[in-house]
């Protein structure tokens, strides 16, 4: 007996995956910890979530096969996303992903990377709580000034639902 049934043609709805694994990212510890050896010594390198902007935006981008690998640090993330095909944009729109320039604290400087829900909010590791929140677009420093924004980034597989 053979089957007449067809197989249904399924296609991936790219865009409306990622943004929705990125919206159930809020609150997870997923991206908490990472480690690495550091002078042959086991080393927790992202600091309970402290410094894990990129390896949670990076880790989504992957996850959605938008670059090529993971990465711990915002440059080597923008530059992945460059060689995997994201493009400056002039404004933010859901999906886009946005890069902060550096904010000075205790322990050093550093930028920062997210990625817009909407026009005026984006999801990013918060590093006071260790985890991805959703929050405005304008992040407030802690003396009040306003972080400066570097830019968003898009990729034309975002356009459409397949790739």
């Amino acid at each position: 007996m053979t089957n007449t049934q067809t197989e249904p043609k399924v296609e991936r709805r790219i865009f409306d995956s990622y943004m929705a694994f990125t919206k159930n990212s809020v609150g997870s510890k997923s991206w908490s910890q990472y480690y690495a050896d550091i002078d042959g010594v086991k080393t927790e390198i992202v600091q309970d979530g402290n410094l894990a902007c990129a390896y949670f935006v990076s880790s989504v981008l992957r996850i959605s096969n938008l670059i090529e690998r993971v990465h711990m640090t915002v440059p080597r993330a923008v530059a992945d996303m460059k060689e995997s095909g994201w493009t400056e944009i002039d404004k933010a729109r859901p999906g886009a992903v946005i890069v902060y320039d550096d904010a000075h604290f205790s322990n050093g400087s550093f930028p920062h990377i997210g990625i817009c829900t909407s026009g005026e909010t984006a999801i990013s590791n918060n590093y006071k709580a260790g985890t991805p929140i959703e929050h405005n677009i304008v992040i407030t420093n802690e003396d009040g000034s306003e972080r400066k924004i570097l830019g968003y980034y898009w990729h034309t597989k975002l356009d459409n639902k397949g790739d």
